[in-house]
Formats: C-alpha cells, sequence, structure tokens
C-alpha cells in the first residue's frame, strides 16, 4: 500500500523539553510506539544530557533511527555535529525526516554546509559516512541475538573512531548479555544505567595503545556482501526447501523477518489463490506487496516464469532478503523493489499479476490507496490477488472499483484471499 501520505498514518504529535530545546515529534501507529516516547528512549536521553563526549562530538549516528527521537535531539543539542540517522524501515526514514523540519531542521547530505541525513540502513552494515565519534542506538530486541551481537563488533572495527562512544539502551531481559557481547567486542564499559523495564550502557572503544582496529573475534569482520547491497551473514537464520503451492524451493529464513523456518498462513493462502485466480495466464511482469523473505516471487519464478519481479516494501531487510532468495534460483529475472513511502512516478510500469498483503495500520485508511495503486499498476486482463484478515477484505470489497471483477475468494484461519480480473 502506498504510504506517501504521512498527514494520514500520523497519531499523535508529542512535545519533549530536552537540554534546553522544546521538540516536537509526530508519532505513528504504523511505527514503533505510536502514542508517546517511549522508556527506552527517555532514559537513554536522560543519561545522554550529562554526557560531555557526547554531546561534543563531531560526528554522530543514529542507529535504528525509527521516528527520529535520538538523533533529532542531538541535531538540536549539537548545533555542529554531522548527523546521520539510519533505520531499515522507509517510513522510519520518512518520520524522521518529517520530524526535522518539524524542528525546523533540514535533512541534507554533502553540500558546504551543515550534514543531517536520514539513509536506510541495516544494524551490522558498512557505513560509508563513518566513522563516528559518537554512536547512539535503542536497541531492538527483535532483532536477534546474532545480529545484536554482531553490532558491538562491528561498532568497535568500522562505526566508532578512537575514543568514541556507543551509547545504547536495551530491555532488561537482554541487558546482561549485551554487556558480554559488548566486551567481548572489546568495548569498555564506561557507565551503565538499570531502570525498571530498560538498561542503558555507555561504552568507549579504546584509543589506540597498540591495539589493532579489528573486533575481538576476527569472524564478526562485516561481510563483504554487505556493500553491495546484500545480508551480512549475521541476519541468516535458516536454510532449506519449501512448500510453495504446488512447488519446491529452496529458500533462506532471516533474523527479524517472519517465515524463516515456516511459511505463514496468509503466503499458504495468497499462492492456493494465485493458482485458482491466474490459471492459462501470461505473465511477464509480477508485482508483489510486501513479499516477506520472497516465498511467492520464488512461486510465481516456477508458475508463471516473469522476464521481471517487483516488489514494493518499505523493509529494506525484506527486500534484500527476497533479492537473495529470488537471485540464488532464478538469476534471469529481473527484480526490483519500489518504495511505498514515496510518491510513486508514473514510469512505474504495468504488471500482468498483482499480489498484495496489504498491512493493517489502526484508524488510517487503507482501501482507497490500495485500490488506486491496483489502478494504476495492474494490466487490462491482470490477476491479482489480495490477502488480509476477513473483515479488512469485506471493507475493501464495498469499495471494489468496477473495472475489477471479483473471480473468487478463499478463506483460512481467519484470513481472506479476494481473487480478481482487471477489465
Amino acid at each position: 500500500m502506498p504510504l506517501s501520505d504521512l498527514d494520514s498514518l500520523v497519531n499523535k504529535r508529542v512535545d519533549l523539553f530536552w537540554n534546553k530545546a522544546r521538540l516536537s515529534f509526530d508519532l505513528s501507529h504504523a511505527l514503533f510506539s505510536s502514542f508517546d516516547i517511549d522508556m527506552g528512549t527517555r532514559l537513554l536521553l536522560k543519561h545522554l544530557s550529562a554526557s560531555e563526549a557526547v554531546l561534543g562530538a563531531e560526528a554522530i549516528l543514529d542507529a535504528g533511527c525509527g521516528a527520529g527521537i535520538l538523533g533529532i535531539c542531538l541535531a538540536a543539542a549539537c548545533p555542529d555535529a554531522r548527523i546521520v540517522m539510519r533505520d531499515r524501515d522507509l517510513l522510519a526514514c520518512a518520520f524522521s525526516e518529517r520530524n526535522l523540519r518539524l524542528n525546523g531542521l533540514a535533512a541534507e547530505q554533502g553540500g558546504s554546509g551543515r550534514t543531517i541525513a536520514v539513509l536506510p540502513g541495516l544494524l551490522g552494515e558498512r557505513d560509508s559516512l563513518g566513522p563516528y565519534d559518537a554512536v547512539v542506538s535503542n536497541l531492538p530486541a527483535k532483532a536477534g541475538a546474532p545480529v545484536l551481537s554482531y553490532f558491538f563488533f562491528h561498532a568497535r572495527a568500522e562505526l566508532l573512531k578512537p575514543g568514541g562512544i556507543l551509547a545504547c539502551v536495551i530491555v532488561n531481559t537482554l541487558a546482561d548479555e549485551a554487556r558480554i557481547w559488548a566486551e567481548a567486542a572489546g568495548l569498555e564499559v564506561s557507565d551503565r544505567f538499570r531502570g525498571p523495564g530498560h538498561t542503558v550502557y555507555i561504552l568507549s572503544r579504546p584509543d589506540e595503545n597498540g591495539l589493532s582496529d579489528a573486533p575481538a573475534d576476527p569472524t564478526a569482520l562485516p561481510d563483504p556482501a554487505a556493500q553491495s547491497g546484500s545480508l551480512p551473514e549475521c541476519y541468516l537464520r535458516s536454510e532449506s526447501r519449501r512448500t510453495v503451492g504446488r512447488y519446491s524451493a529452496y529458500a533462506r529464513g532471516y533474523w527479524g523477518l517472519p517465515e524463516f523456518d515456516t511459511n505463514s498462513f496468509a503466503t499458504d493462502l495468497a499462492l492456493e489463490a494465485m493458482e485458482r485466480g491466474l490459471a492459462g495466464s501470461l505473465v511477464r511482469d509480477f508485482l508483489v506487496l510486501e513479499p516477506g523473505i520472497g516465498l511467492a516471487p520464488l512461486w510465481a519464478g516456477m508458475a508463471l516464469g516473469p522476464r521481471v519481479i517487483r516488489a514494493i516494501s518499505r523493509d529494506i531487510l525484506s527486500s534484500r532478503a527476497v533479492a537473495a532468495n529470488l537471485g540464488a534460483t532464478f538469476p534471469g529475472i529481473s527484480f526490483s523493489v519500489e518504495n511505498p513511502a514515496r510518491s510513486f512516478s508514473g514510469e512505474a510500469g504495468l504488471s500482468d499479476a498483482l499480489l498484495l498483503f496489504p498491512e493493517t495500520i489502526p484508524n488510517a485508511e487503507i482501501a482507497s490507496p490500495l485500490w488506486r495503486l491496483m489502478l494504476d499498476r495492474a494490466k487490462l486482463g491482470a490477476g491479482s490477488v489480495i490477502v488480509a484478515p476477513s473483515g479488512v477484505i469485506s471493507r475493501f470489497e464495498k469499495t471494489r472499483p468496477k473495472s475489477f471483477v471479483k473471480l473468487g475468494e478463499k478463506r483460512k484461519k481467519g484470513l481472506s484471499a479476494l481473487i480478481l480480473r482487471r477489465e
């Protein structure tokens, strides 16, 4: 679903007074912590306000920036610092840019003036704008232990300058492990603050003093594949053959993404519906909205043989997982990804078949944007399948354009797959 209308996705605007600056932030149900600034971020900000090393930094990275709270607070407090904000969620990046503008700050890369950059990126991925004097992060517990462990090695090896500071907050259930990971990476624990639900660590990369630039664990060096837009090996969680519709395909599962070891009900239902709705169709161009790890594109490669597969996804981890899985089996299929948090141009191209997994966002109208997408992207005669909870599909049907004819519907485990044809 196109998510470029950010106004419709704002759930609440909150104010924050931090380090003598009064700031405002738009929050969204589509992002983490939609009603208020979360307690982990507030705890970290409390201790950053007393950190001369961070407030005096010339270059700062907010890793996993979300709606931009940490990075924007530091941009306001450190007017001469270069600020880089990264997140794997393209919608989070869009909200960070929105919140920068809301607070009178501009996001731009390079130029003769100050640099504030908001860019997509993964934890543990090589950063061409580094190294930094300070890295701050509200570490996402759902990223997975191997990814979080690797992030500390990566910070020590590449993100931080000698003497640089990593200030992070993590849920208490992982706090002891985080200390082990940090110390194993060669980072020194300068301070530790434990709150009711989160723990803040202030870590430092030692000055050289004979130490090499390599992390303590040489196997944790960044995978060169990350530089080419692929995935660092720390994200790999499983490798197996999967049943995809009537076929079998080899697929990799990844930390931080669903379907890492088994197919979801939504995917299985979608493929059953596609096999019914696209029987006998000639499909050269296949479009999928939010493809997960790429099981549906793998099915399309086997069942339809398209020349082009396009994905629309806000998650760059998902996009790269699809590229890896599809490329391993079908290197000849052209694969591209579009950002739903940007307005689409008319040059994106029309598709012969569409498979849509629309995200359900509380208080947000999702049917109209989805129908607009389908009207813009489906060729005449194109088969389409929409998979969502049955109640959501009922709302879609009430606003279905006449140009989309219903061919049928399949249901499973509270989900429905609506099968359509463009006429």
